[in-house]
């Protein structure tokens, strides 16, 4: 496949090794601060784009949804760097936006760039 596809959150590991946990994103040796730093990137843009999703579509769409989560226990987005909870963070420049009391994303989420199957 050209271009690469990244999962984040939560996985049910390799087809041959089946286990519960967060996905382990990185192949590059990166410092840990380098990986909260960049988890933290992803779990806030996922959360920007969850609260659109939620803000933007009807709610006879996300209602039933967010409901099956909530009902389900689903646990929202973590990484194996960003702890479980809520609220996120984006870093602008050297700002940092708060979200302290915003809602996560679902539990998994795919990044792709220049990817094609």
């Amino acid at each position: 496949h050209e271009g690469s596809m990244t999962q984040v959150g939560i996985n049910t590991g390799p087809c041959h090794c089946r286990q519960l946990g967060l996905a382990k994103s990185y192949q590059a040796k990166l410092s840990e601060e380098e990986c909260t730093a960049h988890d933290e990137d992803i779990n806030g843009a996922a959360g920007i784009f969850w609260s659109l999703i939620l803000s933007m579509m009807p709610t006879e769409i996300t209602g039933p949804a967010v409901r099956e989560l909530h009902e389900n226990k689903i646990p929202h987005l973590a990484t194996r760097f960003v702890e479980p909870g809520k609220g996120f963070k984006l870093t602008l420049g050297n700002k940092a936006v708060i979200f302290s009391e915003a809602s996560r994303a679902p539990p998994e989420v795919y990044l792709t760039k220049g990817y094609s199957a």
